[in-house]
């Protein structure tokens, strides 16, 4: 009984040891995690300074840009009046332009119209002309189109023969 003693206190004493360095690992984590939790709540009161001091600039900004968009509004409508008036004085005048325009364009309306009736008379005549121009080139097509098609088949013809007459002369001279 006397070997097992010294074995437990040594055990107790070890046990001790550990819980205490147990203990101090747990004090530096909680030391280390309110440092950590300070140095955050410092940043954020800081950000929330900094985004305080922004909203206020803002507003201010706001207000200034209302403000100078009412002005502008203001003198918006003043220019829209004053150019309304100006338009219906161009309506006037332009309404008198235009009745004396109407005399003088009837004038040369009629006298335009006498020149396109004839116009289109010689118009028509050189319209009937085309057609038979575009006829006749369709049908030159038509007829290059067939001499083509006649070239090929006589060449073709042609090269046969050759074929054919190379192949006897050389099943003869075997």
């Amino acid at each position: 009984s006397k070997g097992k003693t010294p074995t437990k206190n040594r055990d107790v004493e070890m046990e001790s040891i550990t819980r205490t360095q147990i203990m101090e690992c747990k004090l530096d984590a909680t030391e280390q995690s309110r440092t950590e939790y300070r140095d955050k709540a410092r940043k954020l009161l800081s950000e929330n300074e900094l985004l305080q001091n922004q909203m206020s600039a803002t507003e201010r900004d706001t207000i200034e840009v209302i403000s100078y968009l009412k002005k502008e509004d203001i003198q918006k409508d003043q220019l829209i009046e004053q150019l309304q008036n100006q338009l219906k004085n161009l309506k006037q005048e332009s309404r008198k332009d235009r009745e004396a325009l109407i005399e003088d364009f009837t004038y040369q309306i009629n006298t335009l119209e006498k020149q396109l009736s004839d116009k289109k008379q010689e118009a028509q005549l050189m319209q009937d002309e085309l057609m038979q121009i575009k006829e006749f080139r369709r049908k030159k097509n038509e007829m290059q189109h067939e001499l083509d098609e006649m070239r090929d088949l006589l060449f073709q013809e042609r090269k046969q023969a050759r074929e054919g007459i190379n192949g006897i002369e050389h099943k003869y001279f075997e």
